[in-house]
């Protein structure tokens, strides 16, 4: 039986692990994908399989952050 264990190099792979930058190794990794079937659109995830609940949801409150923060830098003034 081949090992099922889903590791951050199965989720980090190609251009998303060129993105990361030289030096910075992933130990942890969700994704996120949205689907769409006949019965609509959806949201599936993964999550490599040495990442604890906690530890997602910090991952995932910190990236929330960063992308409103960046969502709002786009806003313009109401001066």
């Amino acid at each position: 039986m081949a090992d099922e264990t889903i590791t951050v190099d199965d989720l980090v792979t190609g251009k998303a692990a060129a993105d990361l930058g030289e030096g910075q190794i992933p130990t942890r990794a969700i994704l996120i994908v949205e689907t769409i079937t006949d019965t609509g659109h959806g949201l599936r995830y993964t999550m490599s399989d040495d990442t604890q609940p906690w530890q997602a949801v910090g991952m995932l409150r910190s990236v929330l952050n960063h992308i409103e923060h960046a969502d709002l830098a786009c806003w313009p003034d109401d001066d």
